[in-house]
């Protein structure tokens, strides 16, 4: 269900960047150079609101990683 809660949160932060837009275009508040930057800002944060909140889980998996070495003393002789 979290997946499913981040999927529609970033689908509402995607809306946003569209809605800054489109309201830059349509009401005249500012440029449409601006209402990209708006978009992009939004686009930016959702997707990277998402990576950090889904890949979190799955990178504990990895929390008791060794290196690997390319050669040991013993596997030598």
């Amino acid at each position: 269900m979290e997946e499913r809660f981040w999927d529609a949160f970033t689908v509402f932060l995607i809306g946003l960047g569209v809605l800054g837009l489109v309201l830059g275009l349509c009401t005249d508040l500012y440029s449409a150079a601006l209402g990209v930057v708006v978009l992009v800002g939004f686009w930016v944060i959702a997707i990277s609101l998402r990576v950090y909140m889904l890949a979190r889980d799955r990178d504990e998996e990895f929390g008791s990683y060794r290196p690997r070495r390319l050669y040991d003393d013993r596997d030598r002789y």
